[in-house]
This record gives C-alpha cells, sequence and structure tokens, in this order.
C-alpha cells in the first residue's frame, strides 16, 4: 500500500512537471512576437522624431538671398539687364526682354529651388487679331471705378456714376474684377504695398487685421521685397520675404503688382508676360516655396484688353477697385478722421478698396473702418470669397 502511495506521488509530480513544461513554452511562444512588436514600434518612434527634427531645422535654415542677374533675349540681341537705360523721365526699368525658353518646373522645393511652372510666351502666343491692344478702351490712362456715395445717416448708397455696360462685359469676359458679389452685403480690402512701403507697414496692418478677424489681399510688386531691383546684386530683403510669408500663415492672400511697375499696355507681348513671369518667380524665391498666384493688379490700373487676355491666359484674374483715394504718397497724408470719413462714404454692396500700405493714415483709420464696415452689416472677405 506504502508502495502504491509512492508510486501515485511520483506519477502526480511527473505529470506537474510536464504540464509546467507545456505552460511554460505556450508563454514563450505569445513572448516572442510581443517583443518584436514592441521593438519595431520603438524604432518607428525613433525614426520618426528624427525626421521630425530634420524637418525643423530645414525649415529654420536661412535660404540664399542672393538672386541671379535676369539676362534674357530680345528681339535683336542678347543684353544684360544692368546695362540698359531708365526711359527719359521714368524712375522705374521696364525690360526690353523676352520671355527665356527655360522655365522652373514642378513643385517647389527648398533645398533644389524648383517652383511653380509658368507659361512661356511661346505658350501664349500670338494673341488673337481683334483684340485691342492700347488702353484707352478700358483705362483712359488709369482706373476709375465708378462712384458710389454713402448717406452715413441713412446708409443709402446712391450709384452716381459707373462704368458702361461694354466695359463691365469686357472685365467679365476675362475673369477681371472692380467689384465683387455686388448684390450682397459684402466688401473686399486690398492693400498694395509697392513704393516706400516697408515690413514694418505690413506687419502693422497684419497686426489690424489679426485683432479684427479680418482677411485681404496683398498686391506685391518687386521693389517691395527685393533690393537693387532688376539689376547685377539683386537680392532679397529678408524682413520683408518674412512679412509675405506672415500673410499666407495668417489666412490672407497674395497677389502680383508687377515686377518693375511699368504701364504694363505698352509693353510688347512678350515684355508683358516677362513682367508677371519674373515677379511670380521673385515672390517663390522670397517665400522659399511654390505659392500659386492667381490676381493682378496692374500698376495705376492701366489696363488694355490685350492685357486682360494674356492675364487670363496665365492664370491671373486683374483686379482692380470700386474705391480710393489718394493715399499713395507718405508726405502728403489726409487727416485720419477726413480720410476715415471718405472710406466710409465710398462703402457700398461688393465694394473692393484699393488702400496703400505706405500710407500712414490708412494704418490709422484701418481698425475703425473695419468696426464700421462691420456696424453696417457688412461681409468683409477675402478677394477669392
Amino acid at each position: 500500500m506504502a508502495e502504491e502511495n509512492k508510486q501515485f506521488r511520483t506519477s502526480n509530480q511527473s505529470r506537474k512537471k510536464v504540464k509546467r513544461k507545456r505552460t511554460g513554452g505556450l508563454w514563450l511562444l505569445l513572448l516572442i512576437p510581443l517583443i518584436l512588436v514592441l521593438g519595431i514600434a520603438l524604432g518607428l518612434t525613433v525614426r520618426y522624431l528624427l525626421d521630425l527634427q530634420a524637418s525643423r531645422k530645414e525649415t529654420q535654415a536661412v535660404p540664399d538671398t542672393t538672386l541671379p542677374v535676369i539676362s534674357t533675349e530680345n528681339s535683336n540681341n542678347t543684353m544684360p539687364v544692368e546695362s540698359q537705360t531708365l526711359p527719359e523721365g521714368s524712375t522705374e526699368l521696364p525690360p526690353e526682354t523676352k520671355e527665356s525658353e527655360t522655365q522652373e518646373s514642378s513643385t517647389a522645393q527648398e533645398a533644389n529651388g524648383q517652383f511653380t511652372p509658368l507659361k512661356t510666351a511661346e505658350e501664349l502666343l500670338p494673341v488673337p487679331e481683334g483684340i485691342v491692344r492700347d488702353g484707352d478702351e478700358i483705362s483712359k490712362g488709369g482706373w476709375y471705378g465708378g462712384k458710389f456715395t454713402r448717406d452715413l445717416a441713412t446708409g443709402q448708397v446712391v450709384c452716381e456714376w459707373d462704368r458702361s455696360a461694354e466695359i463691365k462685359n469686357m472685365l467679365t469676359k476675362y475673369g477681371a474684377i472692380y467689384h465683387k458679389n455686388e448684390d450682397q452685403k459684402v466688401c473686399y480690402l486690398t492693400f498694395d504695398c509697392g513704393g516706400t512701403s516697408s515690413a514694418a507697414n505690413v506687419n502693422e496692418i497684419l497686426d489690424i487685421l489679426k485683432k479684427k478677424d479680418v482677411k485681404a489681399v496683398f498686391f506685391i510688386p518687386g521693389d517691395f521685397f527685393l533690393k537693387n531691383l532688376n539689376r547685377d546684386g539683386e537680392t532679397i530683403d529678408q524682413e520683408c520675404a518674412a512679412a509675405m510669408r506672415r500673410i499666407l500663415q495668417e489666412g490672407h492672400v497674395i497677389g502680383s503688382h508687377t515686377y518693375t511697375h511699368p504701364q504694363m499696355p505698352k509693353l510688347s507681348d512678350e515684355d508683358f508676360i516677362w513682367q508677371l513671369n519674373t515677379q511670380h518667380q521673385r515672390i517663390e524665391s522670397a517665400l522659399g516655396f511654390a505659392y500659386p498666384i492667381s490676381y493682378y493688379r496692374p500698376p495705376e490700373g492701366a489696363v488694355s484688353e490685350r492685357d486682360l487676355y494674356l492675364a487670363q491666359k496665365m492664370g491671373y484674374h486683374v483686379t482692380l477697385w470700386s474705391y480710393a483715394y489718394m493715399d499713395w504718397n507718405p508726405s502728403n497724408q489726409m487727416e485720419v478722421g477726413e480720410a476715415l470719413t471718405k472710406a466710409k462714404v465710398g462703402l457700398h454692396d461688393g465694394c473692393v478698396y484699393l488702400l496703400h500700405a505706405l500710407s500712414s493714415t490708412n494704418r490709422a483709420m484701418l481698425g475703425d473702418l473695419i468696426d464700421y464696415m462691420k456696424s453696417e452689416g457688412y461681409d468683409i472677405r477675402r478677394i477669392d470669397r
């Protein structure tokens, strides 16, 4: 009997040992995949953190601000732009050059300097016969967007005069704007940033727009952000470039105001294309990335049907205005209260305001003007809305 009990205990112990071995093997089989999964997850996490750190370093890197001298072939010979002379009485240098056949392509990468593909003169020309080439039919030497007068006591608006139906139809045909959604209580703020406008001017305007939660469009000419414009040694002003990036970061729009601010209807077809392509390229150089520019404001509003046609073919909406006042001379600024009253009187449905960033009066009255627009029930929209 004792022997049988001993055998029973021995047999029972053996079964327990076998069971423990089986259980331990099962846990080992479960543990190995778990260790592998944790190892892979840890490796992916480390790789992500390293890639993120590298990306941040690339973003913070300051690009080389030196731009190549533009030397494109004109109809007779190849001439470096720095050897050209200014036309008599001109303060700008409209290039007598044609679009280069070599275009930057693909989307922008900060590392290799690639930008938005641009249409060449060869792709855009010839302009069809019958399209008017001088500016008299539309601009008469400069744009006038009609006169709308608001009674500040009653809010009633009277259109004292407007452009003809023929001109309106032509603008509509080519996707141009001078007021927009005029059947709605909306208005649009646009700022031209040329002349003596500075990064500080633009940043002050951006501060006000941010505080009031309003979006706008900023039309940028070459002389806002380029030093030694269109000559040997041309470089980017980094403070202005930073202001341009801030414009986009805060939800506003950048438009083109041409490279050297010439009278566009007076240029040849090739030079018209060159002005807009060069400015697009320069803006992207300053930004450091590709940016599709869809809005173009002609200097002084001077525009012909030829200009409307080519701008549309290049992907631009020509953007004029239905309200402006004499604010472009920094040494001859209107008193703030007077300017504010004039701007209020000009408010009408679909109004596109033209304001110059260099104007100290505009910056001083902007917050009050926005408050008035809102108090009158107006929605202040971005130009693309």
